[in-house]
């Protein structure tokens, strides 16, 4: 576990700076491009669910519980299988892509302007 937390503990720290920059700033890729990210809105969902309104956080993003579960079975199967935990970091990526796309061709006013 002490392994897997110090490979996290950057991209988790960056992650933390960047939540927190998106949330003063604004979201860097909205403001070069007119569109939101992949992860436009989960900043917001995440203060929605922490004031537990869990509808208005699934409106802003709705894969925002997913991380904190899937972080567990990523040290869960580092030690049962090592090297499974990155096929759970792709497909982790795949997902937020392809709901990032869906987002983007329904009109989603969280990543459109």
């Amino acid at each position: 576990m002490a392994k897997l937390w110090q490979r996290l503990w950057p991209w988790l720290t960056v992650a933390a700076a960047a939540a927190a920059l998106s949330l003063t700033l604004g979201c860097p890729v909205r403001q070069l491009t007119g569109l939101g990210c992949p992860l436009c809105g989960y900043s917001r969902a995440l203060l929605r669910a922490a004031a537990l309104d869990f509808p208005a956080a699934f409106r802003f993003h709705p894969l925002w519980p997913l991380p904190i579960p899937a972080l567990a079975l990523g040290a869960w199967l580092s030690r049962r299988r090592p090297g499974a935990e990155k096929w759970l970091l792709w497909g982790l990526l795949a997902l937020f892509l392809a709901v990032w796309l869906l987002r983007l061709l329904s009109g989603d006013p969280v990543i459109h302007p």
